[in-house]
């Protein structure tokens, strides 16, 4: 049983933080590139998860958005609300020996990383009379 919200409010440890860029490549360095991914099949959005691991691994992030961005338009919501503990992540091979590769965070990280780098808007856009 959940506890009240009462109990949670201002219990910051629950909710997963992001990674930095080192760190989300150090973690996307863990996963084994399985020829037939177990994760990818219990992804029910089907996101090419070998492939945007990937591309973090080797720090082009540009590139694992994009990958991101074809399968999921929120990659960052996703991130955050997919129960991946319950889909891939509970498949990745590594979790029946310790720690599953985590999916969730480093789909979480390329959603920020993307939104954290979105161009501002330029003098004057949306301004109807300039």
């Amino acid at each position: 049983m959940a506890a009240p919200a009462t109990k949670e409010r201002g219990v910051y440890h629950t909710v997963n933080q992001s990674y930095d860029e080192e760190w989300a490549m150090l973690e996307a360095s863990r996963c084994l590139g399985c020829s037939r991914p177990k994760c990818e099949e219990a992804c029910p959005v089907g996101v090419p998860i070998r492939e945007f691991i990937g591309h973090i691994e080797r720090g082009d992030f540009e590139s694992a958005a994009e990958v991101l961005a074809a399968a999921s338009s929120l990659p960052a919501t996703y991130g955050r609300v997919c129960p991946q503990e319950g889909h891939c992540e509970e498949e990745c091979v590594l979790g029946t020996r310790g720690s599953a590769v985590a999916i969730g965070r480093l789909e979480r990280f390329v959603g920020d990383w993307v939104r954290e780098r979105a161009p501002s808007e330029p003098d004057g856009a949306g301004d109807p009379n300039p």
